[in-house]
């Protein structure tokens, strides 16, 4: 009896509030999926439920990759990003050593 109690009062009071924020973090990342996705029409529409599609489309990430220099964008954000961990990365070292 004590055991259920216990894994009962483990559900409540860890997984659901886990679960909760987990679902708070994430909701972001699924609005940007789902308004992406959207066709322009339907962008501002109030008569329609925001949290799904409706329709689907993919004109925005043809838009993205043919009309601008999106992968030159996403190369130098990986060589900035490859660079100054690097260099915090040899910093720390020798820094580390000195210690």
């Amino acid at each position: 009896m004590v055991g259920s109690n216990r894994l009962s009062s483990r559900i409540v009071f860890l997984y659901i509030p886990l679960a909760l924020f987990t679902i708070f973090l994430l909701f972001p990342f699924y609005w940007m999926l789902i308004i992406s996705l959207k066709p322009n029409s339907l962008l501002l529409n109030t008569r329609v439920n925001p949290l799904y599609l409706t329709e689907f489309t993919l004109r925005h990430y043809r838009y993205l990759f043919e009309n601008t220099d999106f992968p030159r964008w996403a190369w130098n954000t990986a060589v900035v990003t490859f660079g100054a961990t690097l260099l915090s990365l040899t910093c720390s070292i020798l820094m580390g050593y000195a210690l």
